[in-house]
Order: structure tokens, then sequence, then C-alpha cells
């Protein structure tokens, strides 16, 4: 039977077993949050506690998002055409943090099985290649510490490479061909919208496998027109697919900030601080022998990801290491991978020429990966830095991406090479699994005696560290012990049932060592606190006269915890220019301007609320302001999670439960919202920009007051009336804003003035102008009239989300048609009985 066609039964069967197994797989280090149901998965930062808020309420951040809760307002064009936001959206907060990482699982499970199959392997390599993509490093470790679009752009990826393959082995005429590609190339583009930098190193690789894998040789340089247009469609289709979030990758506020503001020197440090030591490959194959992650009490991380150059100069700045997730492929991943290179390299070994190129290949761009995750630590990376855009993309480690992708094809062809070998169980084949796991064995007894440094580490953590690497050791070597012992236990099976118990025991084994890995990720929290009354949540929520909300200071850990929590659940709009990683060029100019005029830089953003530690509360009240403190306790009275010895305590620090926290009220604060009837009108032009920037920085240039207004050529200010104008919010969210008022004046609105607001004064556009630099103001004629504030992202957001879903569409037809190919499956694939 050919393993290209699903039988009715078994092949459903098997997808369905692949499921289970995922859930099975995740049983024993998920088992606390199976008992909870109000525990989630503890995700980093704002990768998921943004989902709390409003903004990202179903389905309108499907098509627009303006989350005010961000320095002034800050548009994200979307957040549902990808598959992890699409996720937040339709589950809800709580459903996501809970389920995401086993839906993520399962798609990449399933995505490298059905890949597998298109590439002729059989059901029992494609099955623990599929278990080896859902449990490595990558795809488990990522989306538990909330980076699911990881290992989704991992499943486009596959998808891909399916494609391509199914295209290259069925033939067919020019149409058929062309189809193909389109697909391949969609799913390209689906996986560049999950996450665009992680999904541009996958386009790349994914190139590389059409061009040498799928391609013959002489087609290298296209003789024909046909063959011209597959490469033209490929490309193009993945651009337009994706186009709707390429502008991130190319335009992030990191990519210019270091445009504007870095070196090229200082550029290379800051986009290769997240290199993958070489030494540290080792924690590949002995999963996380370096530790799991820098926030793992468990398994703390001692090695150098994450670790600035200047601190390895002996500098006295930066941080010492820094590591989320993990990437461990397991040891019987990397033996495979070394048993499928020595049999590929045989001119006259069992793989034909075509499987035997794609198996090189597939070695090939893992161990290209590999290298290019060393970023800083490997001497050609400076050569891919320096293309376009690729030098505004940060961590080489990303690049462990692609070579997961490509372990797990090449971890199909390797067992069923090994499933091929253990039908006859040649001595020869039996003795160099034996010199290959006492070779890493005897490594494993070396890396023992390996004490991790204790810079940086306290005792208690340092001695953990060490602990955490020998339990890992040892693991591998139970692994080893169990290969060898299993390949002589194989001789009393029959041999009808080799290849079923090569396959059994090779997944098993892989598995097992996997999933215990995923262990010290698994970390929980209960959000259940925003839902229910506390002193905190009831202080935002009664808060007075509205305006901005500050923290002082910003990178203080109970506050920043509040500021992914309680202020993110309302809202609220905060003033937090360092929670963001970098700001536009003339938003950093303008903080510079003002840096010794804070109170002025507060007034025109509307501050008008301040969380303060002690510390900052004291040199706040020495400013010349009106400051009155509305309340004032202990953090653990503020949040009773921060209780010493509360079991949902999100600190681990002692003593900080006990600090005084303060909310305090600023008086001199101008409305977010105003009708101004006089003001002040400068050019929009950089020019004039320039001398207004100039002119702030001038202690006797006034502030307060009059607001300045952006106005183009032209312009025809509104006719003043004697009466002071009046405005009325009629209704306020996120997204829109709608006042009606009554007399003439620049309306002034504190939120960060984007061209993708469209405002229309009775029903007609009217334009958006600037206000003091940053902010949005509408001029308003006299008379009484409604005016209407509206994110409208650009229109190819919704171009992209409709090439997005009609991809998803015509990647499940293709799934779920079950035809046989036109060409003969390899004589490896046969069907194990």
């Amino acid at each position: 039977m050919s393993p290209y066609r699903f039988a009715p039964a078994r092949g459903w069967l098997i997808v369905v077993g692949l499921m289970v197994a995922c859930l099975v797989g995740l049983a024993i280090p998920f088992w606390p949050l199976w008992l909870d149901p109000q525990l989630v998965l503890s995700f980093n930062d704002g990768n998921i506690e943004r989902t709390l808020s409003p903004i990202f309420s179903y389905p309108g951040s499907l098509t627009r998002v303006w989350n005010d809760h961000f320095f002034f307002g800050r548009g994200e064009s979307g957040m549902g055409i990808s598959g992890w936001s699409l996720l937040e959206t339709v589950l809800g907060p709580h459903a996501y943090r809970r389920h995401s990482p086993v839906l993520a699982m399962m798609a990449v499970c399933l995505a490298t099985y059905w890949t597998c199959r298109q590439m002729a392997r059989s059901r029992a390599a494609a099955s623990v290649a599929a278990v080896f993509a859902a449990f490595c490093g990558w795809t488990a470790t990522a989306s538990l510490s909330g980076l699911v679009g990881r290992p989704l752009s991992l499943a486009w990826a596959m998808l891909a490479v399916g494609l391509l393959e199914r295209t290259a082995r069925r033939g067919g005429g020019p149409i058929s061909q062309l189809l193909g590609h389109v697909l391949a190339g969609a799913a390209v583009g689906l996986a560049v919208s999950e996450i665009a930098d992680v999904g541009a190193f996958f386009a790349l690789a994914v190139a590389a496998w059409w061009l040498l894998a799928t391609r013959s040789w002489t087609e290298l340089w296209p003789r024909r027109w046909r063959q011209g247009l597959l490469i033209g469609v490929l490309v193009a289709t993945s651009a337009v697919v994706a186009g709707h979030t390429l502008h991130k990758m190319v335009s992030t506020e990191l990519a210019v900030s270091i445009a504007e503001d870095r070196s090229s020197e200082e550029s290379w440090d800051w986009a290769t601080q997240w290199s993958l030591p070489a030494v540290e490959t080792w924690s590949l194959i002995v999963p996380d022998f370096h530790g799991a992650s820098s926030r793992s009490e468990t398994s703390p991380y001692w090695g150098k990801l994450g670790r600035t150059p200047s601190l390895d100069e002996g500098g006295t700045s930066g941080w010492r290491h820094f590591k989320l997730n993990g990437y461990g492929v397991g040891t019987v991943a990397a033996l495979l991978a070394l048993f499928l290179f020595v049999e590929a390299r045989r001119r006259d070994g069992p793989l034909p020429a075509p499987e035997r190129r794609r198996a090189l290949v597939a070695l090939g761009l893992v161990t290209v990966s590999l290298m290019l995750a060393w970023g800083r630590f490997f001497v050609a990376y400076r050569a891919l830095h320096a293309l376009p855009y690729l030098d505004g993309i940060r961590n080489p480690e990303k690049w462990l991406g692609p070579m997961s992708l490509f372990l797990a094809v090449a971890v199909a062809y390797a067992v069923d090479l090994a499933i091929d070998r253990g039908r006859d169980l040649g001595l020869r084949w039996g003795r160099r699994l034996d010199v290959a796991c006492l070779l890493l064995a005897i490594l494993c007894v070396f890396a023992l005696g390996w004490v991790p440094p204790a810079d940086g580490l306290t005792p208690e953590a340092h001695a953990q560290a060490a602990r955490a690497a020998r339990v890992a050791t040892l693991g591998a070597l139970a692994v080893l012990g169990a290969l060898a012992f299993g390949w002589r236990l194989l001789r009393r099976v029959p041999e009808g049932r080799r290849p079923a118990a090569v396959a059994w025991g090779l997944g098993t084994v892989l598995s097992a060592q996997l999933v215990l890995a995923v262990g010290p990720y698994v970390e929980t929290t209960d959000y259940a606190y925003l839902r229910g009354p506390s002193p905190l949540g009831e202080a935002l929520d009664t808060l007075g006269p509205p305006g901005r909300l500050k923290l002082l200071p910003p990178r203080d850990g109970v506050l920043n915890n509040w500021r992914q929590t309680y202020l993110a659940s309302r809202a609220l709009p905060l003033f937090d220019p360092i929670s963001i990683r970098a700001m536009p060029g003339e938003e950093q100019r303008l903080f510079d301007a003002l840096q010794s005029r804070p109170l002025d830089l507060w007034r025109i953003a509307g501050i008008r609320w301040f969380l303060c530690t002690p510390e900052a509360l004291a040199e706040l009240l020495q400013l010349d302001g009106d400051f009155v403190v509305r309340g004032q306790r202990p953090a653990a009275e503020w949040d009773p999670r921060l209780a010493e010895g509360s079991s949902g305590g999100v600190l681990r620090a002692p003593g900080q439960g006990q600090r005084t926290i303060s909310l305090v009220e600023w008086r001199g604060a101008d409305a977010p919202l105003q009708l101004a009837p006089t003001w002040r009108q400068v050019e929009d032009s950089e020019t004039a920009d320039a001398a207004l920037l100039t002119r702030f920085r001038d202690p006797a240039f006034p502030v307060d007051g009059e607001p300045i207004v952006h106005v183009p050529a032209g312009f025809e200010p509104p006719v003043a009336e004697d009466a002071a104008p009046t405005l009325e919010i009629l209704d306020e969210s996120p997204t829109r804003l709608e006042v009606a008022t009554q007399g003439a004046g620049m309306l002034v609105r504190a939120s960060r003035f984007d061209r993708r607001w469209r405002v229309t004064l009775d029903g007609e556009d009217t334009p958006l102008l600037r206000a003091n630099l940053l902010f949005q103001a509408v001029a308003v004629p006299p008379g009484e009239h409604r005016i209407v504030f509206e994110f409208a992202p650009h229109q190819g957001l919704f171009i992209g989300s409709i090439l997005s879903r009609l991809a998803l569409l015509a990647l499940a037809w293709i799934w779920l048609r079950r035809t046989a190919p036109r060409s003969a499956p390899s004589p490896l694939a046969m069907e194990a009985p």
C-alpha cells in the first residue's frame, strides 16, 4: 500500500493517537494545572497578561488594536491574523493560558506527521518524528513560556515543506505545479505572520529546502519559463500573504532605535546578545544541562545566553545571563542524526539517490542553522548580520527553530533506516551503536564533574544548578543504556514484529527524556484575584478625575507586576516609557528635552495619578507641585498575594510585601481631553519640530496653558466665540471616542498621534492634527458638533487577513484530500506489519 494513501480507519487512528500522545505526555508535568481549574500557566511578561485587557476582546481584536495601556498608546494593526493571537481572542485569556501550549504542540505534531508522509516515510517513522517535533524544546518550552507563535511558525513552515514535497513527487501539469507552489508560499506567509523575525528565518530555510532538496541539481538555473514562473510564484505568494506583518520586522521600535541611536558595533552587540555559546550545544543533547531558565528554581540557568559582550570583557554593566525557554532535542535524536549521516554518505547504501539527497540536505540545514544560532560565537554570522533588514533582528538563538524543523525530518529518515537495520540485526551496526553510546557516555561522565560557575548565583541557586546538571547527565546515561540494552533485547522479538518494536522503542525513550525536560518550565499562577475584590483593584476602579497613571519607579518588581495584571485588566491609560523596549526617535528627543522639567512633561501628557515606592514618593513630594496622597498601605495589604508565606505570592525577595506603596494624585495635570479656546500654531514640518525641541530645552519656555498645534500650510483656524467651549464624552473605548462639543476651539487629546486614527466631524472626515509634538488634535468650528475618533488600521491588514484565511482553507482542503501520488514510494517506506 502506498504510504501516501491514508487507510480509512488506520490513518485517522494514528492522527488521533498522536493527539492523545501529546496529552498523555504532558500529564505528568501538567498535573498541578489539571487538578486546579483556577490555575493558569505563568507566561512571561506581556506575552499573555495583556490579553486580560478588554482591548483584546473578540472579535474586535481581529481587525484593530490600539493599546493605550502602554506609553501614549501603540497601534498593533490587528492581532487576530496569526494563529496565536486568534487563539488568544477566541479562547479568552484564562483558557488561552491553560490550553494554548497543548494546542500548539498538537499543531506541530500533526503538521510533522503529514509532511513526513509526503516524503514517503512510513507511518511508524512519521509518528516518531511527529512526537519529537511536539516535545522538542523549541515547541514545548517556548509555548509554556507564552511564545506560542514560535511552535506555530514551525507548524506552518513544516506544512510548506510538505506541500513542496507533495508537489515534487506527484508531478502533474503546470496548473497543478503552480497550485502546489502557491499553497507552499501561503504557508510560508502564515509562518511569517506568527512572528515576523522567526518566520523570516523559517522562510529562508524552506527556500533552501526547495532549491536543494526538491529540485534536481540541473534545475537550479531554470531553463524554461515555467520553472522561473514557479520560483516567482513561491516568492510572491509568501510575500503577499505575509505582507501585512512584514512591516513589523523592518520597522519595529527596536530596529528604529538601533538605526537612529546606535553605532554599527552597538547594533552588533544588541542583535547578537542572545547567541548560543558553542559549548552549550551540549545542552541540546543533554536537555538543559546548563539549566532550564533564569526564572526556574529547580533548574536555574547558569550559561552565557543573553550575556552582554561588555560583561565578558570585564565590564560592570549588562546582564549576567538570561534564558527563558529551552531548546533540547535529546540524546536519541542526536544519535539518530549521526546514524543517518553515516548511512546517507554511502552511495551504495539502502537510500535511493533522491532520498539520499533529501536526507543530506536535511542534515546540512540542521548543521547550518545550529552554527547560525551560535551568533557572535560563529565567525561567519557577521556576514548575515550585514544583510539588509537582518541587522534589525535580535537573538540568533531563533535559528534553532529551523534546526528543530529539519532535525524532525532527519529523525523520520533515520527511524526508517533503523527499522530496515532492525529486520536482520546486523552485528556491525550493533557494534557501531555500542561505540556511539560509549563515546557519549564518556562525555557524560566528564560532564558530571563540570561544576557551574558561581558568578551571579546565590549559594543556594549554585547548589541547585549543579544538582540539576547532574540529574540531566544521569538521565542521558540512562537513555544510552536503554538504547544499548534495547538493541540486544530486539533479538528476542520475532522478525515480523521488529519494525514496530524499533519504532515504539525509539519513540518511547525519545519522548520520555524530552517530556521530563519540560517539567521545570511548567510554572503556574492564579489570576482569580483580578476578578475578585482587592484593595488595589477597588482603588484603581474608583480613581477620581480622569488622567494617566505613572509608576515610580517603573521597573520596581511589585509595581511592574501590577502593570502586567491589575493595570492591564482595566485598560488604564498608563504613562510608562520604560515599560516598552524602545521609543521612536521623536518621543525620545522630547523626553531628553524635558528631562530637567518632569512636571511640564507630565502636565501635557495628562499624568494625574502615581503609584510610588517610599523612595520615589520622597522625591515626588520635593517637586514644586500640588501632590496629595490618596492611599498608603504596605504592598501586602494592597495585594494579599504579596504576604509573606502566601502560596500565591509572586515575589521571592523577602520583605518586599512590607514596603509601603502610595497612591498619589497630582492636581496640576491637564485633562487628557480638553477643548482649548486658544492655542499656539507652528508649521507641521521637521524643521519646525527641531526648533520647537530646542525651545523646550529652555527652562523659561512655557509649556503649560495653551497647547502647541502643528498645522499644514493653508490651515484656516476656526473662528473664536465669546463663550467658553464645552465638551461631553458620549462613548469611550480603547479604539473609539465619541464626544459632543459646543463652541469653537482646538480639541486636544493626550493620546499618541497616529495617522491610522480616523476622525469624523458630524459624520464627515476631518483632518487629524498633531499637538505638543506627540498628541492628537482636531479643529472644532463654532456651533454644536459630534466628533468621533476611531482607530482604523491600514487597508493592507484586511487584504492580508482575507489572504491568510483563504490560505488556511486551502491548506485544510489539502489535508483532507486522500489521493495517491503518481510516483512510487521509497523502498524504505514500506509499512510495518
